[in-house]
């Protein structure tokens, strides 16, 4: 991630500790306009006079949040060196993806996921499990809120996400599923506006294509990041990302996998960045958004700060069964579960 300071005027949240360059283990991000190329045996980024050296046989994946352009020389790099290349529009929508040759994607794998996918029984089953966990963590997050504000508002929403995991259970296939979880994820935003305290931030409802208000917008854009990263862990394995259980195969989506796994985490990393970007006026609306075909986006200051708190938060440690752990590398060893689940049978429980 690269920063721009601003000039002149002070900008609020302006004390906001911005590095140069961002980066969370191999992956980079990108929010402003230049040209990378490469240099030697590092990847150069120029924007305006600033010059930004990303070190080739240490990165995996950059993604690109703004108009960058890429010279044939970085291409190459890029392929010999196993980097992929995400490009993404300023509204956070995915425009195409450069991907090495050297990704580890076999047959073997592929096959099995395919097998897996048209078999109705043992796919409902799995993506049950996959949106058991994201409601599961969902009440986690709403049930911490709880114990805060202690709140009828908010234990009522509680009270349906129990009734809602019930409904994922017995589900008979994966549009009933699918329905169960677009009404489930409706009355769990509904917790936002009590968990969001910075009145200059109201969210009412969730709307994407275009986000209609800043929360949107963060929400759409957090997402994209949580896809990302997934969407990095896969590649890293010899999984198919076209071909994943809940989301349906399409000819115009090639991140299905990480769609449907990045359900179980963004209630846990997204979510909070947001309520704590918001309640602690890190953000500011008037800075940090901007209007943007007939809706609000993050501008490039705000995704800055977006991305920032949002790889803090991949490397904030948790307890899992008595050890400590990263949400990054929690999100990678779900990855890998998955990947034993499809080659050699081993049992898949998501993380809740």
């Amino acid at each position: 991630m690269l920063s721009k300071k601003q000039r002149g005027k002070a900008v609020p949240g302006d004390n906001w500790k911005q590095d140069p360059m961002q980066r969370v283990e191999r992956n980079y991000n990108i929010v402003h306009e230049g040209i990378l190329s490469k240099k030697d045996f590092t990847s150069l980024f120029e924007t305006g006079d600033n010059k930004y050296y990303i070190p080739a046989n240490t990165t995996k994946r950059i993604d690109v949040y703004n108009e960058v352009t890429l010279s044939g020389g970085f291409l190459t790099q890029a392929a010999q060196q196993g980097i992929d290349v995400a490009i993404y529009d300023k509204f956070g929508n995915l425009l195409g993806t450069y991907e090495s040759s050297q990704n580890p994607g076999n047959a073997e794998t592929m096959i099995r996921q395919v097998n897996l996918y048209q078999n109705p029984v043992a796919r409902l089953e799995i993506a049950k499990r996959i949106e058991l966990a994201a409601f599961m963590n969902m009440k986690k997050i709403v049930a911490y809120y709880f114990r805060q504000t202690q709140s009828e508002d908010i234990q009522e929403i509680r009270q349906y996400l129990n009734a809602v995991c019930s409904q994922v259970r017995s589900s008979a296939d994966i549009d009933n599923l699918m329905l169960v979880e677009a009404q489930g994820r409706q009355q769990y935003y509904r917790f936002f506006d009590y968990a969001i305290t910075n009145p200059r931030f109201p969210f009412v409802k969730r709307s994407k294509r275009p986000p209609e208000n800043e929360v949107n917008a963060m929400i759409s854009f957090g997402n994209t990041l949580m896809y990302n990263r997934f969407a990095l862990e896969v590649s890293r394995t010899s999984l198919d990302d076209r071909i994943g259980v809940i989301h349906a195969v399409s000819a115009r989506r090639n991140m299905t996998l990480s769609l449907d796994l990045a359900e179980i985490y963004k209630p846990l990393i997204v979510d909070p960045v947001i309520f704590r970007l918001v309640n602690n006026q890190i953000l500011d609306p008037s800075w940090d958004f901007t209007p943007g075909g007939g809706g609000i986006y993050l501008s490039d200051s705000g995704k800055t700060k977006f991305i920032e708190s949002f790889n803090s938060a991949l490397l904030r440690s948790i307890t899992v069964d008595g050890k400590k752990i990263t949400y990054a590398k929690l999100i990678r060893r779900e990855v890998r579960n998955y990947r034993s689940f499809i080659l050699h049978g081993t049992p898949y429980n998501p993380y809740h």
